[in-house]
């Protein structure tokens, strides 16, 4: 069985220590392959706990990876506002 090729856009608190951890107990069916955040930080933290090797400070970047099953949103309104493309969906399945 093919692993779920997933990305999430926002690597706050919630992301990381709820929607991560909660993934990785799917290890053979779920894998995160791609993350998108505005800070830095937060990317390093996502690729060393959780060896994501895509990272993104652009959305639409990781909306152009077409190896993606699906994209979480974990973003406020504020992230949207100082993105040049706000995010409509919740998940968006490809």
């Amino acid at each position: 069985m093919q692993k779920l090729q997933l990305g999430f856009v926002g690597c706050d608190y919630e992301a990381v220590n709820n929607l991560c951890l909660a993934l990785k107990l799917l290890v053979n069916e779920v894998q995160i392959v791609a993350a998108c955040d505005l800070w830095c930080e937060r990317l390093n933290i996502v690729r060393n706990r959780f060896s994501v090797p895509h990272l993104h400070e652009n959305l639409e970047a990781i909306l152009q990876r077409r190896a993606l099953n699906g994209v979480f949103r974990m973003v406020s309104k504020r992230w949207n506002s100082r993105n040049s493309s706000p995010i409509r969906t919740v998940v968006r399945w490809f």
